[in-house]
C-alpha cells in the first residue's frame, strides 16, 4: 500500500509538471479558470438567442450547473486515459513506468489527480461566477452538505473508473484513439441530462441515459444545491434515492472498469504492446 500510494504522489507530481512547467503557477491557474468560463459564455449566448436573456428562470440554472460540474468529466477521462499514449510514444517511459514498484493502476490515478485539483479550481470559480454575476439560487440555507459531499465525490470515483477503462483500451491500440475520451464524454454531455433534461431525448436515448451513472450524478448535485428537478423521469425519485443511484452504478462500473483494465493488461502483454512504440 505504502509503494501504491508512493507512486500515485509521484504521478500526481508529474502530472502538474507535465501540465504547467511551462509557465508561472499563478498564470495557469489563471488559464484553468478562464477557459471553462470563456466555454461557459458561449452556452450563455447561446442561451440567450434562444430564450431571450432570462437568466432567472430555472432552465438556465440547469444549464449552467450540469454544464460547470461536466468540466470534470472531460479533463478527467482524457488526463487519466490519455497519459498511456503520452508516457508510451511522446516520451517513451512507459516501459518503466509498468515495472515500478505500486503498479501503473496508482501511477494512473496519480496522473488523474493533477487534472482533478487544476477543474476543482475551474469549477468553483465558474460556480461562483454563476452565483455572483448570473444570480444562479445557491446559498448556504439551500444546500444540503452532506448530500452534496457524497454525490460530488461518487461522481468522481465514477469518472476516475472510467478513465482506468478507458486506459485499458488505450493500452492496447495506438494513438488513433486518442479523441476517444473526449467523444464519449460528448455522449454524456448529450444523454445525461447535462444542459437539458431527458424527457426532451427520444424514448431510447432516454432508456441509454437512465443506464449511465452521471445522468444520476447530475440530477444529485442540483438538487443538494438547492435547485429543482426538471425532469419529469427523475422527478419522482427522492434526492436520496437519486445518490443510492449513483452510488450502485459507480460501483458497477468500477467492477467493469477494474476487470476490463486487467484483462486489456494481460493481452498487452501477450503481444507486446508495453514495449512498443506507436509514434508516426
Amino acid at each position: 500500500m505504502k509503494s501504491k500510494l508512493t507512486i500515485a504522489w509521484i504521478g500526481l507530481w508529474l502530472g502538474w509538471q507535465v501540465e504547467s512547467n511551462w509557465t508561472h503557477p499563478l498564470f495557469y491557474a489563471f488559464l484553468s479558470a478562464i477557459r471553462p468560463i470563456s466555454a461557459s459564455l458561449i452556452l450563455i449566448f447561446m442561451y440567450y438567442v434562444v430564450i431571450g436573456g432570462d437568466f432567472s428562470r430555472p432552465e438556465f440554472a440547469h444549464l449552467y450547473i450540469g454544464h460547470t460540474f461536466f468540466l470534470f468529466i472531460g479533463s478527467l477521462l482524457m488526463g487519466i486515459s490519455f497519459t498511456i499514449h503520452d508516457d508510451r510514444d511522446h516520451y517513451q517511459m512507459f516501459r518503466y513506468l509498468y515495472l515500478a514498484p505500486g503498479g501503473l493502476y496508482a501511477y494512473l490515478i496519480g496522473r488523474g489527480g493533477t487534472r482533478l485539483l487544476t477543474t476543482t479550481f475551474a469549477v468553483a470559480v465558474n460556480l461562483a461566477v454563476g452565483i455572483w454575476f448570473f444570480r444562479i439560487p445557491i446559498g448556504f440555507e439551500t444546500i444540503h452538505p452532506v448530500y452534496f459531499i457524497i454525490s460530488l465525490v461518487t461522481g468522481l470515483v465514477a469518472i476516475m473508473a472510467l478513465g482506468i477503462l478507458l486506459a485499458g483500451f488505450h493500452i492496447i491500440t495506438s494513438r488513433h484513439s486518442f479523441f476517444l475520451g473526449e467523444g464519449l464524454a460528448g455522449v454524456f454531455y448529450l444523454l445525461c441530462g447535462c444542459i437539458y433534461t431527458l424527457d426532451v431525448l427520444p424514448p431510447w436515448a432516454q432508456t441509454v441515459g437512465k443506464w449511465m451513472p452521471f445522468t444520476y450524478w447530475f440530477s444529485a448535485l442540483r438538487r443538494s444545491l438547492g435547485l429543482t428537478e426538471l425532469s419529469q423521469g427523475l422527478a419522482g425519485i427522492s434526492l436520496g434515492g437519486v445518490v443510492g443511484l449513483l452510488v450502485a452504478f459507480t460501483l458497477l462500473l468500477a467492477v467493469i472498469a477494474h476487470y476490463f483494465y486487467k484483462a486489456m493488461e494481460r493481452v498487452a502483454l501477450r503481444h507486446g504492446k508495453i514495449d512498443v512504440v506507436f509514434n508516426y
